[in-house]
This record gives structure tokens, sequence and C-alpha cells, in this order.
């Protein structure tokens, strides 16, 4: 069966698979998954969840509350395990901002990619990306995956393993580096390239490196404009600073 758009393919994966081994892999959870951790975690030191420390999580669940200020977007997604505030900030030059915050009303599905933060007393989950739900499938499978990687770092803290290696969800796509096709948008190319090899390392790809591999057959500005698109999508988010880029399929 193929997998729903957006999905991380968890639940397609082995325990082996490339995101194992680090803290700031991929990994879905639900919301009474992340109360569980934060209850027991210090989110400034980390957040742990069955001991292991993770850092990018990815969630999905029906938004029950939305709203919105000059400098952030809030939403209160209700996964049927529990609710959780959810905050993005809005990018002021994000031409495509508002048709984006038109889906995401209530009562639709949503999916977020994104961190844990603690303000004072109140803990959310900041988001790079915020995406309404198309195929209702991919609540299904994120559950799936939840429980998948979860069960299998359940497994990793009873071995008492090193500290720092919960199973994120490996991409099912295979690991030999995906073709570029010369004739395929600016998009689909740096997609290919960021879901490569070079994408497996932990801060990502620069930018640089993806207009070094395209060969000269796009700008640098037209790379960057295929990134943003990305990012706005799902596909990817910022690491070490706003040049590196890591896939949300590794």
């Amino acid at each position: 069966m193929p997998t729903p758009t957006g999905a991380t393919g968890a639940a397609t994966g082995a325990a082996g698979g490339r995101g194992q081994g680090r803290p700031d892999s991929l990994v879905p959870v639900t919301v009474k998954m992340l109360q569980t951790a934060i209850a027991a975690s210090n989110v400034d030191d980390g957040l742990r969840v069955n001991g292991e420390e993770v850092h990018n999580i990815t969630l999905l669940g029906k938004i029950i509350e939305a709203s919105d200020t000059a400098t952030n977007q809030v939403y209160t997604l209700d996964d049927g395990t529990g609710t959780v505030i959810v905050k993005q900030w809005v990018d002021a030059d994000d031409a495509d901002a508002s048709s984006r915050k038109d889906e995401l009303v209530v009562g639709k599905y949503a999916r977020v990619y994104g961190h844990v933060k603690q303000f004072g007393s109140d803990t959310s989950v900041v988001a790079f990306s915020v995406r309404p739900v198309q195929d209702h499938n991919e609540v299904t499978y994120h559950f799936l995956e939840a429980v998948y990687c979860n069960s299998h770092n359940a497994q990793r803290a009873d071995a008492k393993p090193a500290a720092g290696t919960a199973y994120a969800a490996p991409s099912s796509a295979p690991a030999s580096a995906p073709a570029v096709d010369p004739g395929g948008s600016c998009v689909d190319q740096a997609k290919a390239i960021f879901e490569g090899p070079d994408g497996r390392r932990d801060e990502g790809v620069k930018i640089d490196v993806v207009v070094q591999q395209l060969n000269g057959r796009f700008t640098e500005a037209q790379v960057r404009e295929a990134v943003e698109h990305l990012v706005n999508e799902g596909h990817l988010y910022s690491t070490i600073d706003d040049d590196h880029f890591k896939s949300t399929n590794l």
C-alpha cells in the first residue's frame, strides 16, 4: 500500500534505519506520548521519550481552536489522546502563508513538524511547518508510526543502550541516492538531493551544495525559492542555520 502523502515512513522501516541514533531525528508522537514525556522531563535539558532524547517531533490531530496575532498563529490540536497548543511564527515575507492559513481552520486535520518549548509554566509545540491533511489515511498511518517507533524505543530503553539513541522514522526510500532527473523542475531536483546521501548528515545539506550539484541548471535564487516551497509543504526543515536544511523523510 502506498505511503499517504506527508507521512514520515516509520511503519515500513526496519530497526536499523538511517534515523536511528540521532536525537535530532524526526520522531512521530501522539499528544499523550508528548504529555507523558514532558511530565517526566526537564524540557530545557532535552525532551526524553522512554528515556531517549528527542528533539524534532511530528504529530497530527484535529484543529479545535485557531487564532492568530501579529507574530504567530496558534492552534489547539486534539488527536484523541489529548490536546496540545501549537504555535507557528508568522513570516511577513511569505506570500503563500495566507492561503495555507485559510486551509487550517477549526474542524480540519493538520500535520505538525516542530519541537517542544517551555515559556515559564507554559509548554507548547513550536512548529516549523503546519499543513492540512489531504488524505485521511494519513491519520491512521501516523498512529501506526507513533506506536511502532515508541515500541522500538521502549525495547531499546529496556536493553539500557547508550544515551541519545532514539529511534526515528527511517525513510521508505532506497538507501542509494535517488536519481536526479535533469529535465525535472527545480523543486523536484532539489528534493532528490536533500533525500540523497548528503542529506543523511545531522546538519542536512547546505544550499550552496545543492546549487553545485545542479550543475548550473538553476540559479541560487531559484534553488532558494524551491527550498522555501519544500519547507512550506513540510518536506524540509532548517537545522544549524538558514542555509542548511534536512528532509523530513530521513
